[in-house]
Formats: structure tokens, C-alpha cells, sequence
């Protein structure tokens, strides 16, 4: 049975109603928003993350036991200027007891320029400046040497580490406790290894500005192909929130405006765009139908001296 053209008009239209709906992201090297996780336990599982490898790992624990990194039913939120980003529920919970201890994933080789952004919420904080979670992008599951890293404490921090720790810089910003933030990071290279790190805190804008923080230290590496959380001195009165992960090639990337918690399924929105399609259509049929009446009356009045004027 041939198709019709009105029907092709229709799934064309419900088409560009979909894609148009859905958000896109050509330079996107990884994202997750933690909705199709369980809740519960993060290690272990992968969830629905795009362009990422295996499930997440946890890593070395040098001090007492590994923190608890958890599946849980928050929603962290960020709305500033240009820029909004609702990571949806649920996210992620990191705390104690007290460790050393790393999260890691692995995501496709990366050798240029990286961009990535995060929601952020300390939740509680017991313990000193000590302690910190840390966000890493390196070439070692287990180790948070050769990595680009931002530090989140006391003081919001951007850092490079080579074969030893690196040196912090401030961002300027002092975290508080309940409120949410979103860090946006860039790792970049000016000679043949990642020696430059900087880091954005809230930002504004959908084109590049200036960093709020820059560190210089030669991570010592030409490659990444690990995103990890890691934990120091973290206690069991502390802790984190985190949700939204954005891993690009662009500032946009990273920062476009996106809601998680208000995605519909995909068959949802291609049956809505059906059903307006089609109504579309019936519609214009209708217009069609009450034309060709009125010239058909038209014609009859003509013939008889009643015609319309």
C-alpha cells in the first residue's frame, strides 16, 4: 500500500518536533545525570552514562576504611545568567568514615583540550581544611598523581600534579554549607603534556571568560583516560553532593542549559508530535473540505442570479 503524502508530511513533522525537543550535543565526551541509577551503592554500577567505560571502580584507601559514595534522592540545581542546569534526582553522596579513597571511571582516550562541569553542594562539614573532595581527570585509576584536579574544602581550589602533589591556587570562593555550585574546569596543554588547569565557580556566560584560578604544575602526562572523585581526610560528620558530570570539547558543551528532572522519554515526545501532526492535518482537511463548498456554492448561485458577491 503506497504512502501517502499527507503521512510522510506527518512523520517528517513528528520528527523535527522530536529532534528539535531533544537536547544536542555533538562534542559531548561524556555526560551523566544519575536519574537511571538504583539508589544505593555507586561502585559497582554504570547507570545510563554516555561515552563512559565499564562500571564505576573504587580505588585505593589509604587511611581506615573507603567513604561511602552513594546513589541518593537529592537534586542539586544551578541558575545563573545564561546558564541552568537541574541535575534532576537522584545524585551523588560522598562521605565518611575517614579515608583516603578514590572513584574512578574510564572514559575514550583524550589527548586535546578537555572542558568539564559539575554540580556541587557541601552538605556538612565537621572536620578541618584538611580534609577535601577532589575531582581528577588522569591516566591511573589509582592514583591521584598525573592528574588535573579541582579541590573543593574550605577553600574552592584548582590544581596539576606531576609525580608528587601539586600547588593549590584559590579560586577565591569559600564554599557554604546547603548552597549549590556549578564548576566548570579546562585542562589544556601548551606544550606536549597537560600543564594548565583552569577553573570557573558559578559562571554566567555561554561563551569562555576568565577563569577564576589557573595552575600551571606539568601533570607530566599527554593523555587521560580516567574522571575520578577522590576523598582525603574525609570524616563521617562530612559530607558532599554531586550530580550533573559534563565532559566536552567546548565551553557550550559543558555549560548549555539543561534540565534532567523535565527530559521526556523519547516515544513520549514522538507520540505528541504525532498527535499534533495529525490534528494538523485533519484540520487542514477540514479548511480544504469547507473551500471547495463554498466554491461549489459559489458556482450554483452564479448559475441561478443568487451567487455570493
Amino acid at each position: 500500500m503506497p504512502v501517502s503524502s499527507s503521512l510522510i508530511a506527518v512523520m517528517v513533522l513528528a520528527l523535527a518536533v522530536y529532534l528539535g525537543t531533544a537536547p544536542a550535543s555533538a562534542d559531548l565526551i561524556v555526560g551523566d545525570n544519575y536519574e537511571t541509577y538504583p539508589v544505593g551503592q555507586l561502585v559497582g554500577n554504570n547507570g545510563s552514562m554516555s561515552g563512559a567505560t565499564g562500571n564505576w571502580l573504587g580505588s585505593y584507601t589509604t587511611v581506615g576504611a573507603a567513604a561511602a559514595t552513594n546513589v541518593a534522592t537529592g537534586n542539586l540545581s544551578y541558575s545563573g545568567g545564561a546558564i541552568n542546569v537541574n541535575g534532576g534526582s537522584p545524585d551523588v553522596t560522598i562521605g565518611g568514615p575517614t579515608s583516603n579513597s578514590v572513584f574512578a571511571r574510564q572514559l575514550d582516550q583524550q589527548t586535546g583540550t578537555v572542558y568539564f562541569s559539575f554540580l556541587f553542594k557541601p552538605i556538612s562539614v565537621a572536620g578541618t581544611e584538611d580534609e577535601f573532595l577532589q575531582f581528577m581527570l588522569n591516566d591511573d585509576a589509582d592514583s591521584h598523581f598525573n592528574s588535573a584536579a579541582l579541590i573543593s574544602r574550605v577553600n574552592l581550589e584548582v590544581r596539576n600534579s606531576g609525580s608528587s602533589n601539586g600547588t593549590s591556587t584559590s579560586a577565591g570562593s569559600q564554599p557554604v554549607v546547603g548552597e549549590t555550585y556549578l564548576i566548570v574546569g579546562k585542562a589544556f596543554k601548551t606544550g606536549s603534556t597537560y600543564n594548565r588547569l583552569s577553573m570557573w565557580v558559578n559562571p554566567t556566560s555561554l561563551t569562555e571568560t576568565t577563569p577564576n584560578a589557573t595552575s600551571t604544575t606539568d601533570t607530566l602526562t599527554s593523555a587521560f583516560n580516567y574522571f575520578s572523585l577522590r576523598t582525603s581526610q574525609v570524616g563521617t560528620g562530612d559530607l558532599y553532593a554531586f550530580d550533573a558530570l559534563r565532559i566536552g570539547t567546548a565551553w557550550n558543551d559543558v555549560v548549555s542549559p539543561i534540565n534532567y528532572a523535565a527530559v521526556p522519554e523519547p516515544s513520549s515526545l514522538l507520540l505528541t508530535g504525532l498527535g499534533l501532526s495529525l490534528a494538523g492535518v485533519r484540520k487542514g482537511r477540514r479548511r480544504v473540505a469547507a473551500g471547495w463548498s463554498r466554491l461549489a456554492a459559489w458556482v450554483r448561485g452564479r448559475r441561478t442570479g443568487t451567487g455570493l458577491s
